[in-house]
């Protein structure tokens, strides 16, 4: 999670870029009483990633009703990766290590015991179609951040 917390997003490679924009408009989606799969669908048919669609929604479907805590993600148009955004970054691209134990252990930290399957069975799903098409996000690299900018207000 530390290596993608308060990034710029643009220093993200290509899927965790991606991932970023699916959240937040999913979040947007949400809030705004629309369809989110409606909204992202044809974003994920445009990378060649639409079998990730189904996973993807009930992943945020599964984080959204079952989070121990109230998740909080940024605007479209911010540049920086947010705390919550970068536990899901971290979970999803969790998936190349191939580390259940691992997996398991971060997603018991974010959401009800008793949905955890549902949460790493959906991350699979998707990391596996994701991974194909290359868009797995990677970790980031060294930091790239000006200290004066590190946190941003809305």
């Amino acid at each position: 999670m530390y290596a993608f917390v308060d990034r710029p997003v643009t220093s993200l490679d290509r899927g965790g870029r991606f991932m970023v924009w699916a959240i937040r408009s999913w979040v947007k989606s949400v809030h705004e009483i629309r369809c989110p799969c409606t909204a992202i669908g044809p974003a994920f048919a445009q990378g060649g990633i639409i079998a990730g669609l189904p996973h993807f929604h009930m992943f945020m479907l599964v984080l959204s009703r079952n989070s121990l805590e109230t998740f909080r993600y940024g605007q479209l148009q911010c540049n920086r990766v947010h705390e919550h955004e970068a536990l899901v970054l971290s979970l999803i691209s969790g998936i190349r290590l191939s580390r259940p134990t691992a997996l398991r252990s971060t997603a018991a930290l974010m959401i009800e015991e008793d949905a955890v399957n549902d949460l790493i069975d959906a991350a699979v799903s998707l990391g596996s179609v994701v991974s194909g098409a290359g868009l797995l996000p990677g970790l980031p690299g060294p930091a790239c951040m000006n200290p004066d900018s590190r946190r941003q207000s809305f």
